[in-house]
């Protein structure tokens, strides 16, 4: 079954952190938020997963091409 994980936009409530990168990419104990949503997700037999993005879609992209490869 599919995951939609929504990539979200400027993350006004996450100022010190959403300034910098954008809201997907900010990380929670060096993992980035959606992460955590696929970590728990995975847990209960998700594995096929789709982040919907708008917002900096590049970078975010950029970002998790990076993150798996290394």
């Amino acid at each position: 079954m599919k995951v939609a994980i929504f990539g979200g936009s400027v993350g006004r409530r996450l100022l010190d952190e959403a300034q910098v990168k954008p809201k997907p990419v900010v990380e929670i104990g060096s993992r980035p938020i959606p992460w955590h949503t696929m970590r728990h997700s995975a847990h209960h037999g998700f594995n096929d997963f789709m982040i919907a993005l708008c917002y900096e879609w590049e970078c975010i992209k950029s970002y998790f091409v990076d993150f798996c490869s290394a």
